[in-house]
């Protein structure tokens, strides 16, 4: 099984590890890495190729919404 590129679109640190340890378990990850704005979605999106992008669905000043636009 090929090791999954997962972005996380997050706010609290803590349910970024809780999601992170249950995906662990599951899944091989290559990367998984943490964002809460727009600013570090565009730049995650112009660095690297993600086999998933996961998202909470209301953060403080960034939407799940604004990201999928």
């Amino acid at each position: 099984m090929q090791a999954l590129k997962i972005l996380c679109i997050e706010d609290s640190p803590q349910d970024f590890l809780l999601l992170e340890r249950s995906l662990k378990k599951n899944f091989d990850l290559e990367v998984f890495k943490l964002i809460s704005s727009e600013k570090e979605l565009r730049l995650a999106l112009d660095q690297e190729q993600w086999d998933l992008v996961l998202s909470d669905f209301n953060l403080p000043n960034f939407s799940a919404l604004q990201a999928l636009n």
